[in-house]
């Protein structure tokens, strides 16, 4: 196996072997009952990846990608040479935390790129409950590596949409860019709710004079308000500017720090409570909405190709350290296909 892997914090990435059958600190490596072991065929990298090479873990970055099983535990055998969506977590989906519907923090999960190996490696484990097939009906969902969105920024987006109850005629705001806020615009339009992004000009005002200038906007296209507001960013200034829009009785809908990459962790401003807002928080998405992202990409009512060209870019694998090293200098993430 090879993986990209920083030899000490803040060091560039090298692409290094590792033997398969032992991890990073020598022990041996076995595959579990439920495990896969996926080739990886493209990779996300944003600002998730950034945030937990700066961690100086000693584990290849990665928390989503698409690939095909190659080998597999006794209980995933059947699905050898599928092609199969790979997140950035493996929960244990006994526990109550995980029976409750919250498998992203679950108290034993295993987080790629921290406590595992993640996607930027030539192989990568997964768990058949959690690794979606694109085999049979959705094998047309995503044929290339726009694939890769469909493991864990499609899903946040879909998560993020579904805990705000986002029902047709619905008004949704998003703010924060990328292709998190992208897709976010795609899945609630294809669910027949408004969707509306601050413009540039707008977001460049203090934050009350920006929901001023963006409610006036949106009274003159006819949109019923209050608005439910989605913010993919999680820093500061997008969170000022989530929380003015948030009127009397919207609904907030905030994603949480380590699922967008960022480290600030500003506060959530209290007076939002004495407006009635529904404050949601988003730290991952349950790996049973993929599915269903699926089907909507192959009945074409998610575009992912235009997402990955238009929020981010398609990159060759050896570009990795570059790109990120480019979101560290504010650049757009990418996709980075092998082969």
């Amino acid at each position: 196996m090879q993986r990209w892997v920083a030899a000490a914090p803040g060091a560039p990435l090298l692409w290094s072997d590792v033997p398969r059958d032992r991890a990073p600190d020598g022990t041996e490596r076995r595959l579990g009952p439920d495990d896969l072991l996926v080739e990886v065929e493209a990779a996300v990298v944003a600002a998730p990846e950034a945030l937990v090479l700066g961690m100086g873990q000693p584990f290849a970055p990665g928390g989503a990608a698409v690939g095909r099983v190659v080998a597999a535990g006794a209980a995933g055998e059947h699905r050898l040479g599928e092609r199969v969506l790979v997140g950035p977590v493996r929960a244990c989906f006994e526990c109550d935390v995980c029976r409750r519907g919250h498998p992203a923090v679950c108290p034993r999960r295993v987080r790629l790129g921290l406590d595992a190996d993640g996607a930027l490696a030539s192989h990568v484990v997964t768990r058949a409950r959690v690794a979606t097939g694109l085999v049979g009906l959705l094998a047309t969902a995503a044929p290339g590596p726009e694939a890769a969105l469909l493991a864990r920024e499609a899903p946040l987006a879909y998560e993020m949409l579904v805990r705000a109850g986002v029902a047709p005629g619905d008004v949704t705001i998003w703010i924060g860019g990328g292709p998190l806020a992208a897709l976010g615009l795609a899945l609630a339009q294809a669910k027949g709710a408004a969707a509306f992004v601050p413009e540039g000009a707008e977001l460049a005002l203090a934050p009350e004079d920006c929901a001023a200038a963006v409610r006036e906007r949106l009274s003159a296209a006819g949109a019923h308000l209050p608005p439910r507001v989605f913010e993919v960013s999680a820093g500061a200034a997008g969170r000022a500017h989530a929380a003015a829009l948030a009127g009397p009785g919207s609904t907030l809908v905030l994603l949480g720090g380590a699922a967008a990459g960022c480290a600030e962790a500003p506060p959530i401003p209290a007076a939002l409570l004495d407006d009635d807002v529904t404050i949601v928080g988003v730290a991952g998405a349950h790996p049973d909405l993929v599915p269903e992202l699926c089907a909507l990409a192959t009945r074409g009512e998610l575009d992912l190709a235009s997402v990955m060209t238009g929020a981010m870019g398609l990159r060759p694998w050896a570009d990795v350290p570059d790109v990120l090293l480019g979101l560290r200098a504010g650049r757009a993430p990418a996709i980075v296909a092998r082969g």
